[in-house]
């Protein structure tokens, strides 16, 4: 099965990061997370999940962040 993400709106969350470690996690079929200390960024996106707004998806990434870091 191949997902469109084309279609998906407000699901990436990218992030300026001060860590210099390393980050990732992810749960199939619903989000990955990683973090890249050599650009200073670090990029979470939901596979499954689409937003009505930026602060909404932001909220819930948040959370799944917090629970998982």
């Amino acid at each position: 099965m191949r997902k469109r993400k084309c279609d998906m709106h407000n699901s990436l969350l990218i992030f300026e990061t001060s860590n210099n470690n390393f980050h990732f996690f992810h749960k199939v079929d619903e989000f990955i997370f990683i973090e890249l200390p050599h650009v200073k960024k670090a990029f979470f996106f939901f596979y499954s999940k689409e937003f009505e707004n930026h602060d909404e998806s932001l909220k819930e990434g948040m959370a799944v962040i917090e629970k998982h870091y």
